[in-house]
Protein backbone atom coordinates (compact mmCIF):
# COMPACT_ATOMS: atom_id res chain seq x y z
CA UNK A 1 0.00 0.00 0.00
CA UNK A 2 1.63 3.62 -1.05
CA UNK A 3 0.83 6.96 1.02
CA UNK A 4 -0.18 9.59 -1.11
CA UNK A 5 2.85 11.66 -1.27
CA UNK A 6 1.08 14.85 -0.53
CA UNK A 7 -0.23 13.52 3.20
CA UNK A 8 1.02 15.21 6.07
CA UNK A 9 0.76 14.58 9.53
CA UNK A 10 -1.33 17.24 11.36
CA UNK A 11 -0.22 19.06 14.60
CA UNK A 12 -1.39 17.39 17.71
CA UNK A 13 -1.70 13.79 15.89
CA UNK A 14 0.11 11.31 18.03
CA UNK A 15 2.65 9.47 16.75
CA UNK A 16 4.82 6.38 17.14
CA UNK A 17 8.23 5.89 16.62
CA UNK A 18 9.18 3.00 14.06
CA UNK A 19 13.09 2.47 15.14
CA UNK A 20 15.00 3.72 18.08
CA UNK A 21 16.46 7.81 17.45
CA UNK A 22 19.37 9.14 19.53
CA UNK A 23 18.58 12.34 21.49
CA UNK A 24 20.88 15.16 20.31
CA UNK A 25 23.41 15.99 22.44
CA UNK A 26 23.11 13.21 25.43
CA UNK A 27 23.49 9.48 25.91
CA UNK A 28 20.10 8.85 26.04
CA UNK A 29 17.71 7.27 23.19
CA UNK A 30 14.07 7.47 22.04
CA UNK A 31 12.97 3.43 21.85
CA UNK A 32 11.02 2.30 19.16
CA UNK A 33 7.10 2.26 19.85
CA UNK A 34 7.69 5.52 22.45
CA UNK A 35 4.48 7.75 21.78
CA UNK A 36 4.66 11.45 20.55
CA UNK A 37 2.51 14.67 19.34
CA UNK A 38 3.34 16.55 16.32
CA UNK A 39 3.81 20.01 17.20
CA UNK A 40 5.30 21.20 14.02
CA UNK A 41 4.24 20.05 10.90
CA UNK A 42 6.71 20.58 7.50
CA UNK A 43 5.15 21.68 4.17
CA UNK A 44 6.49 18.39 2.63
CA UNK A 45 7.06 14.99 3.65
CA UNK A 46 10.69 15.60 2.73
CA UNK A 47 10.99 17.40 5.93
CA UNK A 48 11.09 16.30 8.92
CA UNK A 49 8.79 17.10 11.50
CA UNK A 50 8.79 18.07 15.18
CA UNK A 51 7.69 15.73 17.58
CA UNK A 52 7.45 16.45 21.82
CA UNK A 53 7.50 13.00 23.66
CA UNK A 54 5.53 12.60 27.06
CA UNK A 55 8.53 13.45 29.13
CA UNK A 56 9.05 16.82 27.18
CA UNK A 57 11.85 16.10 24.93
CA UNK A 58 11.31 17.23 21.55
CA UNK A 59 13.09 15.82 18.25
CA UNK A 60 12.81 16.59 14.82
CA UNK A 61 11.73 12.71 13.09
CA UNK A 62 10.99 12.17 9.16
CA UNK A 63 8.04 10.77 7.92
CA UNK A 64 9.08 6.94 7.44
CA UNK A 65 10.23 6.68 10.65
CA UNK A 66 6.88 7.20 11.80
CA UNK A 67 3.35 5.52 12.46
CA UNK A 68 0.26 7.32 13.30
CA UNK A 69 -0.84 6.31 16.76
CA UNK A 70 -4.77 4.31 16.16
CA UNK A 71 -7.13 5.32 18.56
CA UNK A 72 -9.72 2.52 18.30
CA UNK A 73 -10.42 1.44 21.29
CA UNK A 74 -13.24 -1.13 21.01
CA UNK A 75 -11.38 -3.64 22.56
CA UNK A 76 -10.92 -1.92 25.86
CA UNK A 77 -14.69 -3.24 26.77
CA UNK A 78 -12.98 -6.58 27.81
CA UNK A 79 -11.24 -5.58 30.40
CA UNK A 80 -12.37 -6.55 34.30
CA UNK A 81 -13.85 -3.81 36.42
CA UNK A 82 -11.65 -2.05 38.62
CA UNK A 83 -10.24 1.36 39.47
CA UNK A 84 -9.81 3.24 36.81
CA UNK A 85 -6.36 4.02 35.31
CA UNK A 86 -7.25 5.09 31.45
CA UNK A 87 -5.59 8.84 32.98
CA UNK A 88 -2.13 7.01 33.92
CA UNK A 89 -2.03 4.82 30.58
CA UNK A 90 0.46 6.39 27.92
CA UNK A 91 0.56 3.30 25.27
CA UNK A 92 -1.84 0.38 25.14
CA UNK A 93 -0.87 -2.79 23.21
CA UNK A 94 -2.93 -5.55 23.25
CA UNK A 95 -0.59 -8.81 22.97
CA UNK A 96 -1.93 -12.48 22.34
CA UNK A 97 -0.40 -15.83 23.56
CA UNK A 98 -0.39 -18.71 21.09
CA UNK A 99 -0.09 -22.14 22.04
CA UNK A 100 -0.92 -25.64 20.44
CA UNK A 101 -2.95 -23.66 17.62
CA UNK A 102 -5.39 -21.89 20.49
CA UNK A 103 -5.76 -18.41 21.79
CA UNK A 104 -3.92 -18.99 25.89
CA UNK A 105 -3.97 -15.64 26.84
CA UNK A 106 -3.92 -11.74 26.56
CA UNK A 107 -2.22 -9.12 28.20
CA UNK A 108 -2.62 -5.80 28.25
CA UNK A 109 0.48 -3.52 28.27
CA UNK A 110 0.25 -0.76 30.80
CA UNK A 111 -3.34 -2.11 32.24
CA UNK A 112 -1.79 -5.16 33.80
CA UNK A 113 -4.83 -7.51 32.90
CA UNK A 114 -4.25 -10.78 31.68
CA UNK A 115 -7.62 -13.18 30.77
CA UNK A 116 -7.97 -16.18 33.20
CA UNK A 117 -5.25 -14.75 35.90
CA UNK A 118 -8.09 -12.40 37.32
CA UNK A 119 -10.23 -12.84 40.72
CA UNK A 120 -13.09 -13.58 38.58
CA UNK A 121 -11.49 -16.28 36.71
Amino acid sequence: MSIDPSFLIPVGTQVVLQRPLRVPGTDESKLAGSVGEVVAAPDDNARPYLIRFVDGIELRVKFPELLVRRTDRAVEQTITPGPDVEPFVVYRVLVFLWGCSKLVGAKWMGVGYVRGSGPNS
